[in-house]
């Protein structure tokens, strides 16, 4: 069963996915560490603006802790003031309030507290008077959208319709896995958007809720087709600093690699665990790169200088003049993905 206890304060500070999944009447945001391989920490559950009645609850924060998945949600709010309570408990910077998705103001004022949420199970808040009854009720999903409704403090969430046949704990495990994989791949471009958009959704709907008669797998072998070269996928990235002391001052080097993108697609002919079959399409991006340092004499008591995010034009010349933006294929591959569908 999912645990429902209230989150504290991460202490690191966490992002918000560009994409996210969506419902007719719910939408689920990720929220990640990034790093060399992103790791979903939270997904923010907001209910459609449409559907909402009375004071239906309009959010709902499910926290991955130690491999267990918490719940949580806000009494008599909004799907701002949820997101704004979101940004502060996670430290996700005002940079990314454009990724939330939602229209209105999202900017935190230094004096202006915000609520934390209180704990959640099954369409209600777990202090609510009615919460013992409705959880052990048999048809408790029904009498949770009865109570959504007629505009009760309930939340009839997508992902909680039938936690029997279909575990919550389960669909939020796809869909951090479809957002790590969209994560890793650097999409560049509408097209590579779009495609990393497309893998989350196939594994979201992928959840494996209910074992098929047939063992998943491929029949025959992958058709792997050529790197494409990614339009204006070529630049640079400050990957860190070093700082070598010496008689006077010392060394101080900004390292950089150039990086040219590629994309590669494959397929196969893939059987379901109910036995139909499909075929089954992935894609991965792969880059070849160089290393480029620059490097600055900085005299003793003189400041440290910054990196910026682009060499300066005296240590290296534009990025598509380089021979590895003029390489022919990648040295670095990337992860096929989105998983075939079980």
């Amino acid at each position: 069963m999912l645990a429902l206890t209230a989150s504290t304060a991460f202490a690191v500070e966490q992002h918000v996915c560009p994409n996210s999944f969506a419902t007719n009447t719910w939408s689920y945001r990720p929220i990640y560490t990034s790093g060399a391989s992103p790791q979903v920490t939270a997904i923010l559950a907001l209910a459609s603006a449409d559907n909402l009645v009375g004071g239906n609850l309009a959010a709902v924060l499910y926290q991955k802790t130690n491999g267990v998945w918490n719940a949580s949600s806000w009494p008599n709010t909004t799907a701002v003031e949820a997101v704004k309570s979101v940004k502060s408990m996670l430290l996700i910077p005002a940079s990314e309030d454009s990724l939330w998705g939602i229209p209105g103001d999202l900017s935190i004022e230094s004096a202006e507290s915000q609520s934390v949420p209180s704990e959640y199970s099954g369409g209600l808040l777990v202090g609510d008077p009615l919460h013992d009854a409705v959880a052990g009720a048999p048809n408790s999903a029904e009498v949770v959208q009865f109570l959504v409704d007629v505009g009760y403090e309930a939340a009839a969430v997508t992902i909680e319709a039938d936690p029997v046949v279909c575990p919550i704990e389960t669909q939020l495990d796809a869909m951090s896995l479809g957002a790590e994989w969209a994560l890793s791949q650097n999409p560049n471009g509408e097209e590579q958007q779009s495609a990393v958009l497309s893998g989350m959704t196939v594994q979201f709907a992928a959840a494996a809720c209910a074992p098929g008669p047939c063992t998943p797998g491929e029949i025959g072998v992958w058709a792997v087709g050529p790197e494409v070269a990614v339009t204006g996928g070529c630049g640079y990235i400050l990957v860190g600093s070093t700082w070598t002391p010496n008689t006077g001052g010392g060394t101080f080097v900004c390292n950089y690699e150039v990086r040219k993108y590629f994309t590669q697609t494959r397929s196969v002919l893939y059987r379901r665990g109910d036995c139909t079959t499909y075929t089954c399409r992935q894609m991965r991006t792969n880059y070849g790169w160089a290393a480029i340092a620059c490097s600055t004499w900085v005299p003793t008591g003189n400041p440290l200088p910054t990196c910026t995010a682009q060499p300066q034009a005296s240590c290296a010349g534009p990025a598509t003049g380089s021979t590895v933006c003029a390489a022919a294929a990648s040295t670095v591959q990337g992860a096929w993905g989105p998983p075939c569908q079980q």
